[in-house]
Protein backbone atom coordinates (compact mmCIF):
# COMPACT_ATOMS: atom_id res chain seq x y z
CA UNK A 1 0.00 0.00 0.00
CA UNK A 2 2.78 2.42 0.94
CA UNK A 3 4.56 1.94 -2.37
CA UNK A 4 1.46 2.90 -4.38
CA UNK A 5 -0.22 5.57 -2.23
CA UNK A 6 2.61 7.52 -0.61
CA UNK A 7 4.27 10.21 -2.65
CA UNK A 8 7.78 9.60 -3.93
CA UNK A 9 9.26 12.34 -1.75
CA UNK A 10 7.77 10.89 1.46
CA UNK A 11 8.90 7.36 0.58
CA UNK A 12 12.40 8.48 -0.33
CA UNK A 13 12.74 10.52 2.87
CA UNK A 14 11.55 7.62 5.04
CA UNK A 15 13.93 5.23 3.30
CA UNK A 16 17.02 7.41 3.33
CA UNK A 17 16.68 8.94 6.82
CA UNK A 18 19.48 7.66 9.02
CA UNK A 19 21.13 5.43 6.42
CA UNK A 20 23.69 5.59 3.65
CA UNK A 21 21.83 3.03 1.55
CA UNK A 22 19.95 5.59 -0.55
CA UNK A 23 21.17 3.89 -3.73
CA UNK A 24 18.95 0.92 -2.92
CA UNK A 25 15.77 3.03 -2.94
CA UNK A 26 14.62 2.04 -6.44
CA UNK A 27 14.98 -1.69 -5.70
CA UNK A 28 13.18 -1.28 -2.38
CA UNK A 29 10.22 0.41 -4.10
CA UNK A 30 10.06 -2.36 -6.70
CA UNK A 31 10.05 -4.98 -3.94
CA UNK A 32 7.23 -3.16 -2.16
CA UNK A 33 5.17 -2.76 -5.31
CA UNK A 34 5.49 -6.17 -6.93
CA UNK A 35 7.35 -8.88 -5.02
CA UNK A 36 5.96 -8.36 -1.49
CA UNK A 37 2.25 -8.39 -2.53
CA UNK A 38 2.78 -11.61 -4.51
CA UNK A 39 4.62 -13.21 -1.58
CA UNK A 40 1.88 -12.21 0.86
CA UNK A 41 -0.77 -13.62 -1.49
CA UNK A 42 1.10 -16.92 -1.82
CA UNK A 43 1.49 -17.26 1.97
CA UNK A 44 -2.21 -16.46 2.44
CA UNK A 45 -3.33 -19.00 -0.18
CA UNK A 46 -1.08 -21.61 1.40
CA UNK A 47 -2.48 -20.86 4.87
CA UNK A 48 -6.09 -21.33 3.75
CA UNK A 49 -5.25 -24.46 1.77
CA UNK A 50 -5.80 -23.31 -1.81
CA UNK A 51 -2.19 -23.97 -2.76
CA UNK A 52 0.22 -26.33 -1.06
CA UNK A 53 4.03 -26.38 -1.08
CA UNK A 54 4.29 -29.97 0.11
CA UNK A 55 2.56 -31.91 2.79
CA UNK A 56 3.57 -33.43 6.08
CA UNK A 57 2.87 -36.85 4.56
CA UNK A 58 5.57 -36.32 1.96
CA UNK A 59 8.10 -35.37 4.62
CA UNK A 60 7.28 -38.23 6.98
CA UNK A 61 7.32 -40.79 4.19
CA UNK A 62 11.01 -40.08 3.63
CA UNK A 63 11.99 -40.37 7.30
CA UNK A 64 12.26 -43.68 9.14
CA UNK A 65 9.71 -44.32 11.82
CA UNK A 66 10.92 -44.13 15.38
CA UNK A 67 9.53 -46.70 17.76
CA UNK A 68 9.17 -45.48 21.30
CA UNK A 69 7.80 -47.37 24.25
CA UNK A 70 5.93 -45.37 26.84
CA UNK A 71 6.09 -46.96 30.25
CA UNK A 72 3.80 -46.60 33.20
CA UNK A 73 5.88 -45.17 36.02
CA UNK A 74 4.19 -47.45 38.52
CA UNK A 75 5.02 -50.91 37.20
CA UNK A 76 7.33 -50.37 34.21
CA UNK A 77 5.01 -52.08 31.74
CA UNK A 78 4.37 -50.47 28.36
CA UNK A 79 1.20 -48.38 28.15
CA UNK A 80 0.95 -49.21 24.46
CA UNK A 81 2.59 -51.68 22.19
CA UNK A 82 5.35 -50.35 19.90
CA UNK A 83 4.44 -50.21 16.19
Amino acid sequence: FAAWRLGDAARREAFTTGTRLGKLYWGWVQLLRYIVPIAVLIVFLNAIGIIEFGSAEDETAETPELIEEVHDEGNGEPLREPN
